[in-house]
């Protein structure tokens, strides 16, 4: 798009509770999320991302060809997953 690259998704979150993980209804956080990206060159940047609510848009623009998209790859803020992020 506008000859930049586009990554693009959408994040879901719900927020457990206990060793049983009871989903709490209407109840989600909201704060910035690093997402790093790696680019083919081998330069990298992170990127914060402002998730909120239920399920968060993502569209970020970039300059070059990504290699690899990590979002909260280094465990930087709570997940469902015992501090599990995600590559992709």
């Amino acid at each position: 798009e506008d000859g930049l690259y586009m990554i693009e998704g959408d994040v879901t979150q719900k927020v457990v509770l206990g060793p049983d993980q009871d989903t709490l209804e209407d109840i989600y956080f909201r704060g910035a999320i690093p997402v790093h990206v790696e680019y083919s060159d081998g330069s990298q940047e992170e990127i914060p991302l402002l998730i909120e609510g239920e399920k968060t848009r993502v569209r970020l623009k970039v300059t070059k060809k990504p290699k690899k998209i990590g979002f909260n790859a280094d465990n930087e803020i709570l997940t469902v997953s015992a501090g599990k992020g995600s590559r992709f």
